[in-house]
């Protein structure tokens, strides 16, 4: 799996109602699985991905924030 696939797959875990998009709410669910000291990986996710600001991110904007990032 490359990590444009690996990403996806985070997005779609991430986004429960499988409407397209990441929410602060559906970040901080999946944080709740998460072992504490990784939780904090995804605390930027919502605010520093969503480049259109409505709260939301979609899969472009999500990529696009993550594969900046190395």
């Amino acid at each position: 799996m490359d990590k444009k696939e690996s990403l996806t797959a985070l997005f779609n875990g991430i986004d429960t109602d499988k409407d397209g998009y990441v929410t602060q709410a559906e970040v901080e669910a999946y944080q709740a699985l998460m072992p504490p000291e990784y939780r904090f990986i995804l605390d930027p996710a919502v605010p520093e991905s969503d480049t259109n600001k409505d709260e939301k991110v979609s899969l472009e904007e999500w990529l696009a924030a993550t594969t900046q990032q190395g």
